[in-house]
């Protein structure tokens, strides 16, 4: 049982190891760093607030991933749905993607319409692993799923984003995520 003096310390051990991972996220679909980091701000303090429900849940971490993915759905529904990025995701924060060689504006948009094509949690592992270089075991903690649901959502995204994309196919870098 936690005792309510170990709140604040559980807190930001929480706030520590997330903040990093919900920020890149977020400004991958807000296409700001600024705005990102804003809306991380606002979803630990909603999370404060919710301290107590928070710690008795099993996982805190999809709990706060919760949080995030609805305050992120709020946020680009207020902009009326639309990135701020004309192409969609902001690829060019994603280092990743654009040591890859992926730096022809044209690719962007069609890449961002085969993400947004995958079923959600599918897209969210792609993102975070395969854009964002996280590892499985980090995906799944961020997310709260087991690190075998993180690699099956992996294994049934890539032949659906490679028939999306099959007419890049040549044009697009073969990149593969760490593991661990």
């Amino acid at each position: 049982m936690v005792k309510p003096d170990e709140f604040p310390l559980i807190y930001d051990s929480f706030v520590l190891a997330k903040r990093d991972h919900y920020v890149a996220y977020a400004s991958a679909f807000l296409g700001s760093l600024e705005d990102a980091r804003d809306l991380v701000n606002e979803v630990f303090f909603k999370i404060y607030l919710r301290w107590d429900d928070v710690l008795t849940f099993a996982n805190s971490g999809a709990y706060g991933w919760k949080i995030l993915r609805d305050a992120l759905v709020d946020a680009l529904r207020k902009r009326d749905r639309r990135p701020s990025h004309p192409a969609g995701l902001d690829l060019d924060i994603l280092p990743a993607v654009t040591d890859a060689g992926i730096e022809q504006a044209e690719l962007r948009p069609r890449i961002n319409h085969a993400l947004h094509a995958l079923p959600e949690r599918q897209r969210t592992c792609v993102i975070l692993h395969y854009l964002l270089d996280r590892s499985i075991k980090e995906v799944a903690d961020l997310t709260g799923v087991q690190p075998s649901t993180v690699r099956s959502h992996l294994a049934a995204a890539r032949p659906a984003l490679q028939a999306l994309l099959a007419d890049l196919s040549d044009t697009l870098p073969t990149q593969k995520g760490r593991e661990e």
